[in-house]
């Protein structure tokens, strides 16, 4: 099972320029340690604006614990990029894992092509997980058809308060994320879940980012 690195970090007052260049670095340090993707979004809304979210991709969780033993001592990665002086303050590490995919390709190329996500947090309501997982799942497959690289749903099996899922849109430009959002805002799909009574889960804080 694949397993997704997440750290949400808020960028401290006048670091910003420092923040970005810290990126750069802690990438290395990830794809250096074993990690087989990496991408960093810029958050451009929410509670932890101005601020970053970077996400390590591992093959399995053998992967990730072998990398993060060698992540801990690499002079970019660990301690280094969480230290009292780094620009950033962490606000959260989460552990993830996929649930489901529509579009994109199995090894990571539309990370490449991605510029602006759109994001927000789920909150399955008690027993109905499942019951989010298939909504969610038919809303990724109109994200997609609609003009998305790709949408994706994401199970945090580490690292939050209570059950949570991360559901995510995938866009090559502004353009064509504008597009994709006025075309699902129109589709059965989304006027069904809008207009539905059945409470599946509970929508948390909704993010707009752009890649770093």
């Amino acid at each position: 099972m694949t397993v997704i690195r997440t750290f949400i970090s808020k960028i401290k007052p006048g670091r910003m320029e420092d923040a970005m260049a810290q990126i750069s670095k802690v990438r290395g340090a990830f794809l250096e340690t074993g990690a087989t993707h990496f991408v960093a979004y810029n958050v451009l809304s929410g509670p932890n604006f101005p601020g970053t979210t970077i996400h390590a991709v591992y093959e399995n969780f053998t992967a990730f614990g072998e990398a993060r033993a060698k992540l801990i001592t690499h002079p970019d990665g660990g301690a280094a990029a969480f230290a009292a002086d780094a620009p950033q303050e962490l606000v959260r590490a989460l552990i993830e894992e996929p649930v489901y995919r529509a579009g994109g390709d199995d090894d990571g190329k539309w990370i490449d092509q991605t510029n602006v996500r759109f994001a927000f947090v789920l909150h399955p309501s008690r027993g109905r997980a499942n019951d989010l997982v298939r909504r969610a799942s038919r809303l990724a497959n109109t994200v997609v058809e609609c003009g998305a690289i790709t949408a994706n749903l994401r199970r945090v099996t580490a690292g939050s308060d209570g059950p949570m899922f991360v559901f995510a849109g995938y866009h090559k430009s502004w353009a064509e994320f504008e597009a994709t959002r006025s075309a699902v805002v129109e589709s059965d799909v989304w006027t069904m879940i809008s207009n539905s009574q059945d409470d599946v889960a509970t929508r948390g804080v909704t993010l707009l980012s752009t890649k770093i």
